[in-house]
């Protein structure tokens, strides 16, 4: 790949994939900074450290646990600057792992170690006594830890029990058993029923809707998002 000239590289209206990151970075040789925004308001901007820091000065954040044992949590915001429509304690739809200390760039504002996606995007798997919630970070951890040869991937629920993984072409037929142990060795420690893994190869491009490598594209009973709100 051929080296981009860039001074400055900022990702915004999306979750900026770690994979997308470190291509990025190593075609422009430029740290990308992330800018948290949604339609809701700008939410926050990294540091020339590259480190997100909130908009504390204009927005107060509370927050949600994401899943009972998970650091992942969910942002209710208060937005003071605000002249028409109020906007007091919304709860934002998306994940995000907040960095323990201080940034090295001084800031007093909170930092921010990934958002890692939406809650939308969260798998639930039924369980011997209850469903429970898988974030994003999960599924991709063990999917890109399994292998370094793995540079992309689509990871999607399709039933109470199923998730299909869909693999580039061009990698080796035997790292569709190494996925498979991966994602079924990290969903262990939840407890789940038997959770059917279907490897598939090759990767739909979709050039008219966003990126999300992990998504759920089935709809648990209602009964299930009572049971955790």
């Amino acid at each position: 790949m051929g080296h981009l000239s860039a001074r400055n590289i900022f990702s915004g209206a999306e979750v900026l994939d770690p994979l997308d990151r470190e291509v990025i970075e190593a075609a422009s040789g430029t740290l990308v900074r992330e800018i948290y925004m949604a339609t809701e308001g700008l939410f926050g901007v990294a540091c020339p450290h590259g480190t997100l820091h909130l908009a504390e000065d204009v927005v107060h954040f509370e927050w949600q646990p994401a899943a009972e044992g998970s650091e992942l949590l969910t942002p209710l915001v208060t937005d003071f600057t605000r002249q028409a429509q109020a906007m007091i304690r919304y709860r934002m739809n998306d994940l995000l792992a907040l960095q323990a200390g201080a940034c090295p760039c001084g800031s007093p504002l909170q930092p921010v170690r990934s958002i890692e996606g939406r809650r939308d995007d969260v798998f639930w798997l039924q369980s011997e006594l209850r469903w429970k919630l898988v974030t994003p970070d999960v599924v991709r951890n063990a999917i890109v830890d399994a292998s370094p040869a793995i540079r992309d991937f689509r990871a999607v629920q399709t039933g109470p029990c199923h998730i299909e993984v869909a693999l580039p072409l061009d990698l080796p037929v035997e790292l569709d058993g190494v996925v498979t142990r991966a994602l079924l060795s990290r969903l262990a420690p939840f407890a789940v029923e038997a959770v059917q893994i279907n490897v598939v190869r090759g990767i739909e491009l979709h050039t008219d809707r966003k990126l999300r490598r992990v998504r759920r594209d089935w709809t648990p009973p209602t009964q299930v998002h009572q049971s955790q709100t």
